[in-house]
């Protein structure tokens, strides 16, 4: 067995000198030499007889637990401080290539969360936890940001964009960050995660090359979680450090060296300056402490500090210097608001009340989790504005006297904002005064003193995944369970919360997509029978309570069987419809299952792991009354296996993962191997075999990595090549031969979920396969094949049948990725040859590619009128309609679109949305198609497409549409030519457009000649009233003019106007004319005039002409909507360099004073009464050419007025 060093000697002071002064667990969980299981026997003693409720920090002691538990020794001590980091560097330095991820390889690449989840809950969702918020000494839009297991981001444009400042740092969480003020190149971070307490601190490290690279600076201090690092604002060398141990480390040269201060004799989680004295220090944890001599020294205060409190939270502003706030909160919600005026020698309460720590916005409740989440901020500004966090955020204007709530946990609420839960991080920035909060969802900010926030967490790729569940049937559709942030759905890089709180185990049925199963912690199931767009509770029959995260598993064999894990184990026969359960263990006690397999190969094989560091296995674990045997006695240490993994083939053959290693069993778990090899000595989580593997190969997941390792190698190499040193929590593959694609995926604790292709032995002959780009296409379209063969072929030889194609694009039949265009209608077969030096493969595709000729464009217009009425009722997606015709199809929901464009008349199933009438007739009894957009159905997307369509000669196409509600989403038409989609060839049409039918038109002109495809693409807003419809598709031919435009120009009459003629070729053009002048750099109608009956010559008098220079052009429309523009013609009037256009004169408020100025100049001005006495005066400035300037003149009684400008004086007359 592989073991680990434990705490150094020097920590054994702390066996008589405890750092608490009461071993509750809540302090114990921060004391390096606290032992894990007395640890969990404190919180047993306090909590272990306690139902789950909110706000006694049962969840968060949860969370650390479940970390620790398989990762402290038999004797539940906990690895030395900087374990992971040591054990790494030991690692690469015997397997040099693995530090550049050579050896071994794999292309792992992020799938997200990156930007927030889509949220489906209603309850405020996010990325993931922050610990820390710090600010560029300069520049107001860059802003750093510190996760607890995702290390450091910035932002250089306040949110917009988030980049990974630190990558390579191994297993990384930070809880403080601090800037150098003149050399913003070196900066510091405090590791550790320092509310959680499952992330390990290797004290201070330091870039002085702007966050490039980083170097251990934590001489003297050593590994330690680093809660809180401050620079001296007098002399940056100088620097101060609260430490998890109980110590105040300072430094006076930069970090390279630390001295620890005299012991506080508790863990002080927050450190803070006197403004303006850096010799004064405070400290507070559960105490509050005082330096006098710059943090080498200190004296606790108990001056109106409350005693036996859980944590402390502080803050200071400049604005009063000598002023200290206190935050002070227990297990039963807030003890007090505190100040001190004399810094920090004696404090006065400021309230008591309400309990502003809690989940209510009133404070009535009694809830509490102050060890984890407490923190206050005051105004650098004014020093009675304060801001407190617990669950929820609070402000003060009176120095704490009054609370007044300012964000709600679940959302916007009664005129407060929404805020995601648990605060940690308050920081206003130097450059603006802009509040910014990091909380267990991410990054918000507040520009109006906390009426309003922004969430900027977009971007923060930070989330901390307890397990995922991966489709068997959808490359990349996957479920994922969040700390913090809940369940998700996703497909590709797009994710959905669908179940809140923190998300566990999660399973997607490997037959149909359509059942998805979740879990909250203690083994709350939950089902979706609709792919994941709503959720139901199964276990409800289940008398036992399971662990954190508790295991459950679909049979392999029966996709309708489930097992799960409690206190003992219990199975559903009938699981994607029933909720009964059978209890089918009785191991006594209760201690939780921890791991259950099921062996592929033979259901009734299933082996279950305990809490209590036991092992069994069922022969027969599908009967009515399974029988179990105890393994205990066989394992190869008295730890219990925290993975199992079986052999597909053989259930006799199991590896199981304990602590570090992993041990392999040929004889159904009476002996054990240990297989581990040179793997790391760190925690060991994940074991997958990859089923299809030629070679039995199998990856596990660590606390840093991915490692492989196959029949044909004698050692394990790594295979994280992309993949960030975090936590990996969870691996599993998904399987499609006909994608061609199997991939490996990566739960990540920290940054979120991950794949990559999976590892090519190197001794494995080809395996063909391949795939299209498009498989049903039009003659003339070229299609992509695309090479997906496994074991790195060499060798391509393609073959189709018929032979009525062409290669393009520059390739051929050994080409690997070859381009065909088909030139017959007809089904075509597709066959791959792929090979390498092992051995070649072969793959047909019969009657793949389906290429079909197309059809003259005037045979597209649909009313929907021969249709029958199809998905009527409310039901969001669960409704398919193929519609009877063949040129217009709704594509295949999951794979191409989410839900499809129904058939109905006279209204929608909702109210306030959707039409009641058709486009035309206009009556009640026409069709229409339309978007059902009832609960769980927003933002889904119903496409509409045509199939091959040839443009004969010039066409509009022209369709009816309706969106009236309040959440309407958006209608796109989109074209396909040559097999590339050009989006929105006419602006999206956006938003509540009102009760009526409108039309729009799209000129597709430019694609004459040309076979195309169109699709009418609709996307449902935020909520149930969004239903969009579509009616009367045409395509209709554009007529040309047989009428010509001869001639078009324009004179300066000098008259106040300029006149425009026009003359047409014939007198049988029967549409209009707009007359468009160029006007403020754009194009603007000022007139629209009727053709004559008879006659061919036109004219128009401008009105208003400009001084000098005014450009004009023809629109002519014809009937049909289309519109052909004349060349532009220019008039240019002559001009007085000292002659002034007033107008409006009479005027009522204003009046405008037009000019042309043959220079750039200021020109002075004055208005007056007759009596030449001055009433306003003024200059202008002139630009060379038109100058256009808008006097105010609504102060002046009605009269006669006089303006002066230039020698010239000009008569006004206000009305």
């Amino acid at each position: 067995m592989k073991t680990f060093t434990v705490l150094p000697l020097i920590f054994l002071f702390f066996a008589s000198h405890s750092l608490w002064g009461q071993d509750t667990w809540q302090k114990m969980i921060h004391d390096p030499n606290a032992n894990f299981y007395d640890i969990q026997q404190a919180y047993e003693n306090e909590l272990g007889n306690v139902p789950y409720q909110r706000g006694l920090g049962i969840k968060q002691y949860k969370r650390w637990e479940y970390y620790w538990e398989k990762r402290v020794d038999e004797k539940g001590r906990f690895p030395a401080s900087g374990h992971v980091l040591n054990e790494m560097e030991n690692y690469y330095a015997t397997h040099s290539n693995s530090r550049n991820y050579i050896v071994g390889s794999g292309n792992w690449t992020l799938l997200g969360p990156t930007p927030v989840p889509n949220n489906g809950t209603g309850q405020l969702n996010g990325n993931g936890r922050l610990n820390c918020i710090t600010f560029h000494p300069t520049d107001a839009n860059t802003v750093y940001v510190g996760a607890p297991a995702g290390g450091v981001w910035r932002t250089t444009d306040n949110g917009a964009t988030w980049t990974q400042f630190i990558t390579g740092l191994t297993r990384l969480g930070v809880s403080s960050i601090v800037i150098h003020p003149t050399t913003p190149n070196t900066m510091y971070i405090g590791t550790g995660d320092r509310d959680g307490g499952d992330v390990p601190g290797y004290g201070v490290w330091r870039s002085t090359d702007g966050g490039l690279t980083w170097n251990s600076h934590n001489t003297g201090m050593g590994n330690r979680t680093i809660n809180e690092l401050l620079m001296d604002p007098t002399n940056p060398n100088i620097m101060v450090a609260a430490s998890s141990n109980g110590f105040v480390y300072r430094t006076i040269d930069g970090g390279a060296n630390w001295t620890p201060s005299t012991f506080l004799g508790f863990n002080p989680k927050d450190i803070a300056y006197h403004p303006t004295n850096s010799s004064i220090v405070y400290a507070s944890g559960d105490e509050f402490h005082r330096s006098t001599d710059g943090g080498a020294t200190w004296t606790q205060i108990v001056s109106g500090v409350p005693a036996a409190v859980q944590r402390i939270a502080l803050a200071v502003s400049p604005n009063q210097p000598d002023w200290v706030y206190l935050l002070a909160g227990d297990g039963n919600g807030l003890v007090g608001i505190y100040r001190s005026t004399n810094s920090g020698v004696s404090f006065s309460t400021r309230t008591t009340v309400p309990n502003i720590l809690g989940y209510e916005t009133n404070g009535s409740g009694n809830a509490s989790q102050a060890w984890y989440d407490l923190v206050i901020v005051a105004d650098p500004t004014d020093a009675n504005t304060i801001f407190t966090g617990g669950v929820n955020l609070w402000k003060s204007t009176d120095g704490g006297a009054t609370m007044n709530c300012v964000s709600y946990w679940v959302g916007p609420s009664g005129g407060i904002d929404g805020v995601h839960a648990d605060q940690h991080a308050l920081e206003f920035s130097p450059h603006n005064n802009n509040l910014y909060n990091g909380n267990d969802g991410g990054l918000y900010f507040t520009v109006d003193g906390g009426t309003n926030w922004t969430d900027l967490s977009d971007g923060l790729v930070i989330a901390q995944l307890y397990k995922l569940g991966i489709s068997q049937q959808t490359l990349d559709r996957a479920i994922n369970g969040y700390q913090d942030n809940g369940t998700a759905v996703s497909t590709g890089t797009v994710f959905s919360t669908e179940i809140g709180g923190d998300g566990m185990e999660c399973i997607i049925d490997p037959t149909d997509d359509t059942y998805m199963y979740g879990a909250l912690y203690y083994g709350d199931i939950r089902r979706s029978t609709n792919g994941g767009t709503t959720f139901g509770s199964i276990t409800g029959s289940i008398g036992e309570q399971g662990g954190w995260v508790t295991p459950y598993k679909l049979d392999p064999n029966n996709a309708n069987r489930m097992f799960a894990g409690y206190d003992n184990i219990w199975r559903n026969d009938a699981v994607r419809a029933g909720t009964a359960w059978t209890q089918i263990s009785n191991f006594g006690g209760t201690q939780n299952i921890v791991d259950i397999a099921i062996a592929p190969s033979n259901s009734d094989v299933v082996y279950a792991s305990r809490s209590n560091n036991t092992f069994y296995r069922s022969n027969n674990a599908t009967a009515g009354a399974p029988a179990w045997t105890d393994l205990t006695a066989n394992l190869p240490v008295a730890n219990e296996p925290a993975d199992i993994e079986i052999d597909p083939t053989d259930p006799t053959h199991l590896f199981v993962a304990i602590g570090s290693n992993i041990y392999e069993s040929t004889n159904s778990g009476a002996n054990w191997v240990d297989v581990s090899g040179s793997l790391p000595n760190i925690s060991l989580n994940t074991i997958i075999i990859d089923s299809d593997s030629p070679v039995d190969a199998m990856y596990v997941g660590m606390d840093v990595g991915v490692y492989y390792k196959d029949n044909s190698l004698a050692d394990w190499v790594a295979y994280s090549t992309g993949i960030p040193n975090v936590e990996v929590t969870e691996l599993e593959i998904h399987y499609n031969a006909a994608e061609c694609k199997s991939m490996i995926y990566a739960a990540t604790y920290g940054q979120g979920l991950w794949k990559s292709d999976l590892k090519d032995p190197g001794v494995v002959a080809a395996v063909a396969c391949f795939e299209a780009s498009l498989t049903n296409v039009c003659m003339g379209e070229p299609v992509t094949f695309t090479d997906q063969s496994s074991y790195t072929p060499t060798s391509w030889v393609w073959s189709i049948t018929p032979a009525t194609f062409t290669f393009v694009g520059g390739t051929n039949a050994n080409s690997q990725n070859p381009q065909i265009s088909f030139t017959a209608a007809g089904t075509y077969n597709i066959q791959l040859t792929a090979g390498n030096a092992t051995g070649n493969d072969i793959e047909t595709k019969n009657s793949y590619i389906t290429v079909s000729a197309a059809t003259v464009a005037s045979a597209f217009n649909e009313d929907f009128e021969g249709e029958p009425l199809c998905g009527t009722a409310n039901d969001c997606g669960a409704t398919t309609c193929p519609l009877t015709g063949v040129l217009w199809t709704n594509l295949t929901n999951g794979t191409d679109d989410n839900i499809d464009w129904r058939v109905d008349e006279n209204g929608t199933a909702s109210a306030g949305t959707g039409p009641s009438v058709d486009f035309n007739p206009g009556t009640t009894a026409g069709n229409y198609a339309y978007l059902e957009a009832s609960s769980g159905c927003d933002g889904q997307t119903a496409i509409l497409q045509s199939s091959c369509m040839m443009l004969d000669q010039n066409y509009n196409f022209v369709f009816g549409h309706h969106l009236l509600g309040t959440n309407i989403g958006s209608l796109h038409l989109d074209i396909n030519v040559n097999g590339v989609w050009t989006l929105d060839i006419i602006p999206a049409i956006v938003g509540n457009q009102g009760n009526s039918w409108q039309t729009s038109t799209a000129n597709l002109t430019a694609y004459t000649g040309q076979t195309i495809k169109l699709r009418i693409r609709g996307i449902t807003g935020n909520g149930f009233e969004s239903d969009i419809a579509i009616d009367d598709i045409r395509l209709v031919p554009i007529v040309l003019l047989s009428t010509q435009l001869e001639s078009f120009s324009a004179e300066c009459l000098g008259t106040g106007s300029n006149l425009l003629n026009w003359k047409m070729s014939d007198d049988q053009f029967t549409g209009n004319f707009s007359v468009e002048k160029y006007i403020q750099e754009q194009w603007v109608s000022i007139a629209t005039l009727n053709s004559k009956a008879q006659g061919v010559s036109y004219e128009f008098a401008d009105p208003n002409p400009f001084l000098g220079e005014n450009l004009y052009r023809l629109a002519i429309l014809n009937q049909n909507g289309t519109k052909i523009y004349s060349n532009a013609t220019v008039t240019n009037c002559e001009i007085d360099v000292y002659s002034f256009v007033v107008f409006p004169n009479p005027f009522k408020d204003e009046i405008s004073l037009q000019f042309h100025s043959e220079i750039a100049a200021s020109l002075p001005f004055r208005i007056t009464n007759l009596l030449g006495q001055n009433l306003i005066q003024g200059n202008v400035k002139a630009v060379r050419g038109l100058n256009t300037f808008t006097l105010p003149m609504s102060d002046l009684p009605q009269g006669v007025y006089l303006l002066h400008t230039e020698g010239k004086m000009i008569k006004l007359v206000k009305n």
